[in-house]
Parts: structure tokens; C-alpha cells; sequence
């Protein structure tokens, strides 16, 4: 076996990291950022992530030796049925929460809109002038 690999092996890997730094740096581009009207898929992502976060931090707290000293009068069913309906309440709460709240804040959804009416009159006024400029090069063409 060669004992210089190592070192070999090491210089190599600076240089690549080297070069990939200057490629990242200096040769590739950013993408343009496309615009969306909302994070797609991700929503459900999320909500799903932040139910099942719910459940396993409960659970997590109802594992712990110490909560189990305050809960020491119940036995080990009633103790399991207490923390399943704190869970269950906890994801009311983000339930309600998630219907309280809206997705797209109002002043958003009022600026989109407005956006939307002030391109669609837009339109329209450069519709308008084309029709016009046509008529009149009709007029002016027949006669």
C-alpha cells in the first residue's frame, strides 16, 4: 500500500474545496426567483409537522419521572388518558388557532387585489387603444 495516499488524499481535498468555493463564488449564477402566490405544498408540510410535534412533546412530558410524582394518585390508565386528552386539547387549540388566523394577512390580500384591478384596467386601456388605432387605420385605409 502506498503510505503517501493520505497525504495525496488531503491535498486533493483542499483543492477541490478550493475549487469548488471559487466555482460557487465567481462561475455559477443565482437563479431569478420566480414569484408564488402562496409555499404551495409546504403549508401541508408544516401543518402536519407541528400536529405530530404536538404529540410526541406531550408524550415526551408524560414519560418524565417527575410529572409522573404530581400525577401519583392515578394509576397508569388514568395517567395515559389524562395526558391523551391534553394532547387531544392542545390540538384543538391549534385547530382553532389555525381557523382564527388566516393564511394570507387582510392588508395582502387587499394589496393583491388591488394589483390584480390596476393590470386588469391596464389591459383594458391598451386594448381600448388598439382598437381605436385599428379603426381609425380602417377608415383611413377605405377611404
Amino acid at each position: 500500500v502506498f503510505p503517501w495516499i493520505t497525504i495525496c488524499a488531503v491535498i486533493n481535498n483542499f483543492y477541490e474545496l478550493r475549487a469548488d468555493a471559487f466555482k460557487y463564488c465567481y462561475v455559477y449564477r443565482r437563479p431569478f426567483a420566480q414569484p408564488a402566490w402562496n409555499i404551495g405544498s409546504w403549508h401541508c408540510a408544516f401543518d402536519i409537522l407541528s400536529s405530530i410535534a404536538i404529540v410526541t412533546n406531550t408524550a415526551l412530558i408524560a414519560m418524565q419521572p417527575s410529572v409522573r410524582q404530581y400525577f401519583s394518585s392515578y394509576n397508569d390508565v388514568e395517567y395515559i388518558l389524562i395526558f391523551v386528552a391534553a394532547e387531544h386539547v392542545l390540538l384543538a387549540m391549534k385547530l382553532a388557532i389555525d381557523f382564527a388566523i388566516p393564511d394570507v394577512p387582510v392588508e395582502v390580500e387587499i394589496e393583491r387585489v388591488k394589483n390584480l384591478y390596476e393590470s386588469n384596467q391596464a389591459l383594458r386601456s391598451q386594448v381600448r387603444k388598439i382598437y381605436f388605432v385599428s379603426i381609425i387605420f380602417l377608415y383611413n385605409f377605405l377611404e
